[in-house]
């Protein structure tokens, strides 16, 4: 029988996080963790105990915590052999409507803390693990490849992240054994809105007609379980998918959503390939 696998995931504390965590444990893995509030799992800390769950503190937007994080893991475990970068937060608002605060914080969390969070998971993967590798989950979205009217500063980050996470793992030395995998979910059945800034419309943009404010009455009925997908389902797709053997995927949909929208990305690129070639070969 084969010995259970130490997987981290950031942004524990509800939703997706939650459930990789429940899901991880009922798979007879070991969790490790983390969220800025350690008591909102207290449930399963008293559950399980720290051979199974170790909790951590950490936010992902302070590299120190990261730090902290993983010298703790090799503490108690030894090793890591895949982290789970989950802990992110949008808004549902126009780009008008977003002010330079949410901006910032947006991008500090979906990005500059990911990335931190990459670096040093690579680095524990190489160095620190008694045989080299590990895999390295990023949890993005759709929205970094199809853009929804009203996301646009969430969009920016995940486009961001997915343009990083797939330059990563092309950077990496094959003998490592270090994968690196994106998940793009859907709107899934979260409480999502519950953690994401409120901000009211742009003045400007009022009109019920206007895509950005028919998202928000989406956001809200996924958010009290009217629409959206199953996150049970998506957790244990997640797992599922770096439970496969071979070479990792760069990219993995989740939902009816990110499917449409990745044919429609893939087919608006070819239209705009074959209408502007004979300009842009002219160039050369």
């Amino acid at each position: 029988m084969s010995a259970p696998k130490v997987i981290l995931v950031t942004g524990s504390s509800t939703g997706f996080g939650r459930h990789l965590v429940e899901n991880i444990l009922s798979d007879g893995n070991i969790a490790v963790a983390t969220l800025r509030k350690p008591s909102a799992i207290d449930d399963l800390k008293a559950q399980f105990g720290e051979d199974r769950l170790l909790v951590l503190p950490l936010d992902v937007t302070k590299p120190s915590d990261i730090t902290n994080a993983f010298a703790r893991v090799k503490e108690v475990y030894g090793r890591c052999d895949a982290v789970i970068s989950n802990a992110g937060f949008s808004a549902v608002a126009e780009a008008e409507a977003t002010t330079d605060r949410v901006i910032r914080d947006m991008f500090d969390v979906n990005v500059h803390g990911p990335i931190e969070l990459s670096k040093q998971s690579v680095a524990f993967f190489r160095e620190q693990n008694p045989t080299p590798g590990g895999h390295f989950v990023s949890i993005s979205s759709m929205a970094g490849i199809s853009v929804t009217p009203g996301t646009s500063v969430y969009a920016a980050t995940k486009h961001a992240i997915e343009a990083y996470t797939e330059a990563l793992g092309q950077e990496l030395d094959p003998t490592w054994n270090i994968k690196v995998t994106s998940i793009c979910p859907s709107l899934f059945r979260t409480n999502v809105v519950n953690n994401s800034p409120a901000l009211p419309p742009h003045p400007a943009y009022t009109s019920p007609t206007l895509p950005s404010n028919y998202l928000r009455g989406m956001v809200k009925a996924s958010a009290s379980g009217q629409f959206g997908a199953d996150p049970v389902k998506g957790a244990k797709a997640i797992l599922g998918v770096m439970a496969r053997e071979g070479p990792a995927p760069v990219r993995v949909p989740l939902g009816d959503p990110t499917i449409d929208g990745f044919r429609k990305k893939a087919g608006e690129l070819k239209l705009e390939a074959d209408e502007w070639e004979e300009l842009a070969r002219s160039m050369e």
